[in-house]
């Protein structure tokens, strides 16, 4: 069932994919779908609220996407092609796309994620689904189950020229005709991102993110082989590549919208004052070391 898409509002609250490199340390190459939750729905937060929120001016977070199944509505406040800050990591911000989601998590919202999800593998091929938890300290993206998304969004289909004017993939084909015995044939297993531990294989995974994740779970020992080749370096390098300075929270602080408040002049005068303090009692200090030599 199509969704709604919105695209007439825009966040000034991203860095221009030309400057991911300087700023993240990495190009701008989508490599994934970051989600999160807008927050305690006990609050009842509403969707125009939220797209407001992240579309202030001189704010220090946003997403690509915000999406509720109320009223079956996706908005587009910042490009794609441009990084959002989002994920409280370089490498989230810098390769992910980012989708804060409709914290009630009904199955409505679940339709309409899934078939954004769609429309966004269909731009960038079959990326796999992170949760803000994967890189931050976070209770978002709360209750979302990741795994369901990403199944239901298989479910989807996305129209070849017009987001959000897809939906679902019609299960009922056609009866074909008899087809006279055919000799069996073997189909080759898939690949698999194994993790062996000790020259014995513990686990075996189809996607990088949850064979990392397997990696990790192990305690981060042994080694990831995917095709016989040890693949492990490559994991570690993409999966726990920082940023060469700290991200400013300006470009990423990496909470749910609910935590994420701004940091006020009233802020800046009591920090400053307390800097003072600590230099007064500084200079004391040496005074007296001054004075019994």
């Amino acid at each position: 069932m199509p969704y709604n898409y919105i695209t007439n509002r825009d966040s000034p609250n991203f860095t221009p994919g030309g400057q991911s490199s300087s700023v993240f340390g990495m190009t701008r190459v989508i490599e994934g779908i970051t989600i999160h939750w807008w927050g305690d729905p006990n609050q009842n937060p509403q969707f125009d609220n939220v797209v407001n929120y992240l579309c202030r001016g001189g704010g220090n977070t946003s997403a690509h996407f915000v999406a509720t199944g109320t009223d079956r509505k996706v908005s587009c406040i910042v490009s794609p092609g441009d990084v959002a800050w989002h994920s409280g990591s370089a490498w989230g911000n810098a390769r992910t796309i980012g989708i804060e989601l409709d914290p009630r998590a009904r199955d409505e919202d679940y339709d309409v994620a899934a078939e954004l999800i769609a429309d966004i593998r269909s731009a960038y091929g079959d990326v796999p689904i992170y949760w803000h938890s994967y890189f931050t300290a976070t209770a978002c993206p709360g209750v979302w189950n990741a795994d369901r998304l990403d199944r239901l969004s298989y479910t989807k289909y996305s129209h070849a020229t017009d987001w959000g004017k897809g939906g679902d993939k019609n299960p009922k084909q056609p009866t074909p005709a008899p087809q006279p015995p055919q000799t069996p044939t073997t189909t080759p297993a898939p690949s698999l991102f194994k993790i062996i531990i000790a020259g014995k294989q513990v686990a075996a995974y189809s996607t990088e993110s949850n064979a990392w994740k397997g990696y990790v779970q192990y305690g981060s020992k042994g080694k990831i082989m995917y095709d016989g080749n040890d693949v492990t370096s490559q994991f570690i390098e993409k999966f726990t590549e920082k940023s060469p300075t700290a991200t400013p929270p300006e470009q990423g602080g990496g909470k749910p919208v609910t935590e994420k408040p701004d940091y006020t002049e009233e802020d800046r005068n009591r920090d400053n004052e307390t800097n003072n303090i600590i230099k007064q009692i500084w200079a004391f200090i040496q005074s007296i070391f001054k004075g019994g030599k």
